[in-house]
């Protein structure tokens, strides 16, 4: 009687344990269809072009992507260096909480104004679910490196901050151009 008990108790926990890492899995896969849905779905989006300086050796640039029929934006940022260069894409909510960023870094084998430079190619994606934070390979498949995380973390909410702070005070720069009737 004990022994089928602790198999019913073993099935049970394990069952358990998988329906929260279903969801936990599901919320993940949920993340990756803002990709998706947004290359799909692209021309429903207007386009803002912004500038963002400190951040890089040779600038950089931010498109911010938005839809009335969408419930999420979309904030591509793309920093140049000599040699390399890196696209930060940021899936977020409306009120700005971000929901996945994918980062696309461009390594050349020489400056990239030299004829004949190739570069290799590094995506990574990250989640966010309020305080958890996840961090995946291209193939989607997770990095659980604590110490890894916690700068890649770091890093990325630094730049989205920039970013939030270069698109707002170009905005407020356009809406003083504007009424003072100067062309932007």
């Amino acid at each position: 009687m004990k022994k089928s008990t602790t198999i019913g108790l073993v099935i049970a926990l394990s069952l358990i344990i998988s329906a929260c890492s279903n969801n936990t899995q599901k919320e993940v896969f949920k993340d990756f269809e803002f990709e998706k849905d947004f290359e799909t779905n692209k021309t429903l989006f207007s386009k803002d072009t912004f500038t963002i300086n400190g951040h890089s050796t040779e600038g950089g640039e931010i498109f911010v992507f938005q839809s009335k029929k969408r419930d999420y934006k979309v904030y591509d940022v793309w920093l140049y260096n000599e040699m390399s260069k890196r696209n930060t894409i940021y899936f977020v909510d409306k009120s700005n909480n971000v929901k996945l960023v994918k980062q696309t870094t461009y390594i050349y084998d020489k400056p990239i104004y030299l004829e004949g430079a190739t570069a290799k190619k590094l995506v990574q994606y990250f989640t966010y679910h309020e305080d958890n934070f996840k961090y995946f390979s291209n193939l989607k498949l997770e990095i659980t490196d604590v110490n890894l995380k916690i700068k890649k973390r770091k890093e990325l909410e630094q730049l989205f901050n920039a970013t939030l702070q270069s698109t707002n005070n170009s905005l407020i720069k356009k809406d003083k151009n504007y009424i003072m009737g100067n062309q932007y």
